[in-house]
């Protein structure tokens, strides 16, 4: 919490989406983002993404965008918002065996 931050777009009183520093390193920082429903595919992830982006070069931190291969419009906000597809990795996901 100490070193969180963030950017919140509103219409009125009405908040319409939210992003903010979800993992934060001493040179890093990752992307939490959500735009409300009622507000999507008007381009408001891409404009806080952006925003959140510059608050993080304002504090020397890399910001990066993390985001499963096939979730569409996350990758859509990420590039449009300027953030470039880096590396794609595997991800196994399992269970492990009740104790």
């Amino acid at each position: 919490v100490a070193q969180g931050f963030g950017v919140c777009a509103l219409e009125g009183t009405a908040i319409a989406g939210w992003c903010t520093a979800e993992t934060v390193s001493a040179t890093r920082c990752g992307a939490g983002i959500e735009t409300v429903e009622a507000y999507q595919q008007r381009g408001i992830g891409a404009l806080l993404a952006a925003a959140w982006a510059r608050r993080c070069q304002e504090r020397g931190l890399v910001a990066y965008w993390d985001s499963w291969t096939d979730n569409a419009p996350s990758v859509r906000v990420a590039l449009k918002s300027g953030f470039r597809a880096a590396y794609a990795y595997t991800v196994d996901i399992g269970r492990f065996p009740n104790s």
